[in-house]
């Protein structure tokens, strides 16, 4: 834990235009300069679903898997 507040509204996504397969090369443009990369346990939905309990949520998810997210922190956070 970082200590940190979550924020209120999330401010991304990753859609599935921004996926390649396993194993294939990741194409990092000749902009950015502070390319980073993390870990991240994303959590497929399968459903839609509003304002719901946390039975209901559970059952919106169709799995989980593992992936190397990749960001231009530049591009990003361009003030710093």
């Amino acid at each position: 834990m970082q200590g940190l507040t979550p924020p209120k509204e999330p401010y991304f996504t990753k859609f599935s235009s921004c996926l390649i397969a396993d194993s294939k090369p990741i194409l990092i443009p000749k902009v950015p300069k502070n390319v980073d990369w993390e870990v991240e346990l994303p959590i497929l939905i399968d459903k839609k679903g509003r304002y719901l309990g946390c039975q209901d949520a559970m059952e919106r998810v169709a799995g989980y898997t593992v992936v190397n997210d990749i960001s231009f922190r530049d591009l990003q956070f361009p003030d710093g």
